[in-house]
């Protein structure tokens, strides 16, 4: 039986009305949807974020970004950056950004794949979306 301490990550795919958030531990390198925090300001998504790293205590975030194919900004980029910035300061924490081009349409064909059609896909996109933002950073990261 193994007794030591796991380093876990939470991963953040950042939409303006939902985040995604996903968790996953640095040994086995596995990113797990968690849920979808549905928010209508500021304050009551640092609330409900502030209740997630309470509780898996992470040793970073990660947050996606999205690039555009030709490398030009996103309309997001800006806005990401500075969420993630007030994260690490707020949280005291690394926040590392990382490309999340496609990840929502990924995780939309996933769920058609598991026979979740339209509307019914809503409940899970982002938080699926954000476990595939954590799976790339353990793919792209050694530790």
């Amino acid at each position: 039986m193994w007794f030591g301490t796991v380093s876990s990550v939470l991963a953040l795919d950042y939409g303006r009305k939902r985040v995604g958030v996903a968790v996953g531990d640095l040994q086995l390198k596995i990113a797990h949807p968690l849920s979808t925090v549905r928010y209508n300001s500021w304050e009551d998504l640092i609330k409900q974020l502030e209740q997630l790293i309470e509780e898996w205590r992470p040793d970073r975030l990660v947050v996606g970004i999205p690039v555009r194919q030709d490398d030009s900004e996103h309309e997001l980029a800006k806005e990401i950056r500075n969420f993630s910035k007030n994260l690490g300061d707020l949280f005291a924490m690394p926040v590392v950004l990382l490309d999340e081009s496609y990840t929502s349409v990924e995780s939309e064909n996933f769920l058609a794949t598991m026979g979740v059609k339209g509307r019914d896909q809503k409940v899970y996109v982002d938080s699926i979306a954000a476990a595939t933002i954590l799976g790339d950073f353990f793919k792209k990261n050694e530790f």
